[in-house]
């Protein structure tokens, strides 16, 4: 038995009470002792042949260098078509190493997917990726038709930009578009 904290990384990484479409609770990763990361990653490449999404994720966190190979083959599997991870592999790479190779990927989950609840895991991902790619799409995506896409893609380039989410309040969440042209404008107007 680990700490409360390797215990609550357990948890919310090897638990069955995980839902498939939410990214597990990071804090207890992001906060193991020197010897317990050690043994999380070890955890966590092991877990790597499952397909849970979660190991991918902790070992991004982690900025797991031991999963790197591991990882760039799935990374390659996906791109023929033979796993359906990609995206969390490709976010996995940006954390670990800042592979351009994977920019293609995490852009594309917030400028082409159908679905609002995939934009808004894009655009949360793209919170890490500080590029010129990734500013254009995310200001793209302030124009999003969901507010919670056009939410999430302020509060990330906020991140990117080094500035607190919580000291920001233009609120995205109006659709009127002189009011959404009005928080576009005020966005640009701090960033710039």
């Amino acid at each position: 038995v680990g700490s409360p904290v390797f215990e609550q990384f357990r948890r919310d990484f090897f638990g069955t009470d995980f839902k498939s479409h939410a990214e597990p609770d990071l804090w207890a990763i992001e906060h193991l002792s020197p010897h317990e990361r050690e043994s999380a990653e070890l955890m966590l490449i092991e877990a790597l042949d499952s397909d849970d999404v979660r190991p991918i994720i902790g070992l991004g966190v982690l900025k797991s260098r031991r999963s790197l190979r591991k990882l760039r083959r799935m990374f390659r599997q996906y791109n023929q078509g033979y796993t359906t991870n990609g995206f969390w592999v490709a976010q996995a790479l940006w954390r670990i190493e800042a592979s351009q190779e994977v920019l293609p990927t995490l852009l594309n989950k917030l400028e082409q997917s159908e679905y609002w609840s995939e934009r808004v895991i894009g655009a949360a991902a793209l919170s890490d990726v500080n590029t010129p790619e990734s500013f254009a799409a995310l200001r793209k995506a302030l124009r999003d038709p969901d507010s919670l896409v056009r939410q999430t893609a302020k509060n990330s380039l906020l991140l990117l930009s080094g500035i607190d989410t919580d000291s920001v309040l233009i609120n995205f969440d109006d659709d009127p578009p002189a009011a959404l042209r009005e928080a576009i404008q005020a966005l640009e107007k701090l960033l710039s």
